[in-house]
């Protein structure tokens, strides 16, 4: 049966445009500072909306996720890897400790419990609480991996003074006591904690990637915002 319209019925109200759905973004606690730019690339697209998820890399990728950004490459078999930039890691103290560099012996023996003392590093100069509080992360959070697997550092969390759930509370420890030592990303420092320096590592420290992993190769306008993050964080 033909349903015609009718010349003398009113014309239906009309309707707004249904909008487009929100990309979901996955993103480990480790690459929370780029926050400003997803929004920055975001609004150079009309129309390009973004639901960002921060996610503990032990959780396995939402299969609503478009993407997910990780620090490292681990787990990416059988998707799709961007490289967005690149990032290392680096050991901090508080600005009050003159400690300015520690071996690769020294590094692994705070971290498994056998260096104990700030005396021992910095003799006479040590800080006012010369015990050494080494702070470290969950088990299977990305930054204690990069120290597992880039140093070969086991560290014994019982007897750290704390386990920081995610970069910037590490930060915050550190920055707050002048017997802390931590470990960050290097995208993490800020001028209240003080880099030391590491010699003797007998492994290379390369940089890790800043991948954007999805299951398809991205296309379209999420494309085009992954280029543009690309663009931003190129540089190490």
């Amino acid at each position: 049966m033909l349903l015609l319209l009718a010349s003398c019925s009113a014309l239906p109200a009309a309707e707004a445009p249904p909008s487009v759905a929100p990309w979901i973004v996955e993103v480990e606690p480790s690459l929370r500072w780029m926050g400003d730019a997803f929004s920055a690339c975001a609004l150079r697209q009309p129309d390009f909306h973004l639901v960002i998820e921060e996610v503990s890399p032990t959780q396995p990728p939402s299969p609503a996720a478009a993407v997910r950004f990780q620090w490292g490459d681990s787990g990416i078999e059988e998707r799709s890897a961007y490289p967005i930039g690149q990032d290392s890691l680096a050991f901090v103290v508080n600005p009050a400790n003159p400690a300015a560099e520690l071996t690769y012996d020294q590094i692994q023996s705070v971290y498994t419990a056998q260096l104990r003392s700030w005396r021992t590093v910095n003799g006479e100069q040590a800080a006012v609480n010369t015990r050494i509080h080494y702070w470290v992360y969950p088990l299977g959070n990305e930054v204690q991996t990069a120290l597992e697997e880039g140093l070969r550092i086991q560290p014994h969390n019982a007897q750290a003074l704390g386990i920081a759930p995610h970069p910037q509370a590490m930060r915050q420890a550190v920055a707050a006591d002048p017997a802390a030592v931590g470990f960050l990303p290097r995208r993490w420092l800020d001028s209240s904690v003080k880099e030391i320096a590491l010699t003797g590592a007998p492994f290379d420290l390369s940089p890790l990637p800043i991948l954007a992993v999805s299951t398809a190769p991205p296309s379209g306008s999420l494309y085009t915002w992954l280029y543009c993050l690309q663009e931003t964080y190129a540089a190490p």
